[in-house]
């Protein structure tokens, strides 16, 4: 009998693997086409073969993870879930196959909070360290690959930029957005191997510098959000070493103009997008085409559209996202979708904390979830991502009976 309980829980932990696996893939393939390939087809077939080893392994993974007894909180997600389906079904005679598979903030954004339903292993918390960490080495890739035009010719690429170019301004940020699961590794860094260390830290400076450099304020602040959290929380234990970290980050802009002498003009673009609020128009043409009440309540669907003057294509005013995330969710599902989203991010904020059972993972998973009720403004549009995919498992096992996740240990990270 405990054989077989433990070659079942060995196979689930393998399809969860490979469910991280395909989404891995799938976010690569992104990257691909984006900033490797540039547009090419190779990175498009790599993004839907992520999405099929996906599915393969989640139809493999039983859907029986029991819901908590609250009622209310069921009731919630429930009706949430609802308006996931209606908000894709508003949309789905009007759009296209292409956009539905591969566009991350398109259908599987709706389809992303039902893995509630999946089963989780009882080492779910050693995957999120493990793929969390792949994707910090996949970034830290990302900026050596780029380091000349990240770092060293910063302030000319966005100089030469003429209008709205996606590859200048998007690919500077990527490093940060691949980074935001470093906070799951605040809580237990003293378990952490020293070169797990190097490279978190490594990592972490390379991509805030990439964003600065770029003016990419948003991008830099997420991930900053999280490492401010977790020196608020450990400030009274260890407030010689926040002071030291302070001084540290006081001196390294001064160090870094003997590298890079033109570090003034560097930050030039910085400063630039500092004096200025590029959110504001678009937010004002937001409200001005959002005029009757019916939309506000349950939106356009998931292929509706706003009137964008302000930085839409001249042929095409019409903009299908907004990048403030709370915005977002409304422009599609409403307020309807929104607001049981926010109960369901405090509720599980609230629950997951309290898990003393989880050890040192409950302070990140709280800070994770904090996140992202936060992060609704000035950005936090979901989508389907290793982010978003470590949310709902987070959320899930707040939602769950946790019979299943007793006698939890902080894991280190370790290589697949």
């Amino acid at each position: 009998m405990v054989k077989e309980k433990q070659l079942y829980h060995n196979a689930l932990y393998k399809n969860w693997n490979k469910l991280f696996l395909g989404i891995f893939i799938y976010e690569l393939g992104g990257i691909l086409y984006e900033f490797i390939f540039i547009e090419n087809f190779i990175g498009r077939l790599i993004s839907l073969a992520g999405i099929l080893i996906a599915f393969f392994h989640i139809i493999k993974i039983p859907k029986i993870n029991p819901l908590t007894k609250n009622h209310f909180i069921t009731f919630i997600f429930c009706l949430y879930l609802s308006f996931n389906i209606i908000t894709i079904s508003r949309g789905l005679l009007h759009s296209n196959m292409g956009g539905i598979l591969i566009d991350p903030k398109y259908f599987w954004q709706y389809v992303l909070p039902f893995i509630i339903f999946l089963k989780l292993p009882p080492k779910i918390f050693t995957l999120l360290y493990q793929w969390s960490f792949i994707y910090i080495i996949t970034a830290l890739l990302f900026c050596l690959y780029n380091f000349s035009d990240f770092y060293l010719n910063a302030s000319e690429i966005m100089k030469s930029m003429v209008g709205w170019d996606g590859y200048i301004v998007n690919r500077p940020q990527t490093p940060c957005m691949l980074s935001l699961p470093i906070c799951l590794f605040l809580f237990n860094w003293k378990d952490l191997k020293k070169t797990h260390k190097i490279i978190i830290c490594t990592t972490f400076i390379l991509a805030i510098l990439a964003a600065l450099f770029a003016g990419r304020r948003s991008a830099a602040a997420s991930i900053l959000f999280f490492i401010f959290i977790a020196f608020a929380i450990k400030i009274k234990q260890h407030l010689g070493k926040v002071i030291i970290a302070l001084i540290v980050l006081y001196f390294i802009p001064l160090n870094l103009s003997k590298i890079i002498p033109d570090l003034s003009e560097t930050f030039t673009v910085l400063s630039e997008r500092l004096d200025s609020n590029t959110r504001e128009n678009v937010e004002e043409d937001f409200y001005k085409d959002f005029k009757k009440t019916s939309e506000w309540i349950v939106g356009r669907g998931m292929d509706g559209t706003y009137r964008s003057p302000s930085v839409a294509d001249i042929t095409d005013l019409n903009r299908k996202g907004i990048e403030t995330g709370y915005l977002n969710i409304i422009l599609h599902g409403g307020l309807l979708l929104l607001i049981p989203y926010l109960i369901i991010l405090i509720f599980s904020i609230n629950k997951i904390r309290k898990r003393k059972e989880l050890a040192c993972n409950n302070k990140s998973a709280a800070i994770f979830i904090f996140f992202h009720l936060l992060w609704l403004y000035p950005g936090g549009t979901p989508k389907l991502g290793l982010e978003f995919f470590i949310l709902w498992i987070l959320i899930s096992i707040t939602l769950s009976r946790s019979s299943f996740y007793k006698k939890v240990k902080c894991p280190k990270p370790e290589s697949n």
